[in-house]
């Protein structure tokens, strides 16, 4: 769990110097309990392309003016390049702000040191609910301070690395079955004969990144499924055998053959987390993945329990809203968000198809059924609805 000692590479190391010549900044204001080098750096395996990422933890949040001005000490801030610090009840993991600074120039000719800010006592719930009551989070605050370069505030670091280190059953067995609950298999299959290769290839790769997160339970260690593949896949001691070379051929192979080695993966995933984590009921995920599928299907296959409990409310509340009405032929959740690319500022967007046009009235009590009376100006009018049968 805690990063072992190694030898850090040649780019990593004039990186962490770098840091060390920041930290003192930071480190001198009162409210600031420690610093950490982490990224790719912290694990020792920069490249030519790699910034540094320096993570700073605070007793209380500072201003966004205070975040300005520590960060114009360090170098050039451009415009835009300081996000507010946000709070987010529903997702204390997700409590950051940060900001790009550019060393020794601008934005096109400087070094990008980038400042990530989080408070200590969020921080602590995180970890606490993680490894004390094994319920998932987003694992990037644990990874990161996994394999951080401690800076400043070391006791503290060391409490959280010792906390961490111990990675508990209840935890891996919750974070392999979320991450096994993945997209019907037939969506491949019909994107494959279809000859749709970037949706194949955006199926395939939340297939492989998913496998990747289940066998880093099922190893108890932290893994990072959307970069360094080659560093997380090499800390997998129970994996498929060959794996980093075989997940190069699902995006090297022609449509049909690499839906058939990525099914080989997750089959094979399957079984070995079947065997480690016997909790996790693979037989009901295995079923519901591979179940046949209908002849006219949903594209996405995006699941609602993928959802943030907010975001799945909205959702059933509108699926409840029109589901019930004769003329409905199908509800469907449509945009970023079924294409699982969901950012601060994406809208849900809905798909109501309708056996003919709905008239006004029946959209305006649909409407209000989901604004809770407010209907308001949201009802197009029955000349403006578009409405079509069939598969998509």
């Amino acid at each position: 769990m805690v990063r072992p000692a190694f030898a850090m590479n040649r780019q990593s190391e004039w990186r962490a110097d770098l840091a060390r010549q920041v930290s003192p900044l930071y480190a001198a204001d009162s409210r600031v309990r420690a610093v950490m080098i982490a990224g790719s750096v912290g694990r020792g395996v920069a490249d030519e392309y790699s910034d540094v990422e320096v993570g700073v933890f605070w007793s209380e949040a500072p201003t966004d003016d205070e975040r300005r001005a520590l960060a114009e000490g360090v170098g050039s801030v451009p415009a835009g390049s300081l996000s507010a610090f946000e709070s987010r009840p529903d997702d204390p993991a997700g409590e950051e702000a940060d900001e790009d600074i550019y060393v020794g120039g601008d934005r096109s000719s400087g070094f990008n040191v980038e400042i990530k800010h989080k408070t200590v006592d969020i921080c602590e719930r995180v970890l606490h609910e993680m490894f004390v009551d094994g319920v998932p989070h987003d694992d990037r605050l644990a990874e990161a301070v996994a394999h951080s370069i401690p800076l400043y505030g070391h006791d503290l670091l060391a409490r959280w690395q010792t906390l961490i280190a111990r990675y508990p059953a209840a935890l891996a067995t919750r974070v392999a079955r979320e991450r096994l609950r993945l997209s019907p298999w037939h969506l491949a299959e019909m994107f494959a004969d279809e000859g749709d290769t970037m949706l194949l290839r955006e199926q395939l790769s939340y297939t492989v990144g998913n496998l990747v997160c289940a066998l880093g339970a099922v190893n108890r260690v932290f893994v990072m499924p959307d970069k360094w593949m080659a560093w997380s896949v090499e800390r997998l001691d129970v994996a498929p055998s060959e794996l980093l070379r075989r997940i190069h051929r699902v995006f090297a192979l022609a449509p049909h053959a690499a839906c058939r080695e990525a099914r080989a993966l997750v089959e094979e995933t399957f079984e070995l987390v079947d065997t480690h984590l016997p909790d996790v009921g693979v037989e009901e995920l295995r079923e519901t993945v591979f179940e046949p599928g209908s002849r006219c299907v949903a594209r996405s296959g995006v699941s609602l329990d993928r959802l943030n409990p907010q975001c799945r409310h909205v959702a059933e509340r509108v699926a409840g809203a029109f589901a019930g009405r004769p003329a409905v032929v199908a509800v469907t959740l449509s945009g970023q968000f079924s294409l699982r690319r969901v950012s601060d500022y994406a809208a849900m967007e809905f798909c109501v198809v309708w056996e003919s046009p709905p008239s006004d009235s029946s959209l305006q009590s649909a409407m209000s059924s989901v604004c809770g009376g407010v209907a308001g100006s949201a009802a197009r009018p029955a000349g403006s609805v578009k409405g079509r049968r069939g598969r998509d």
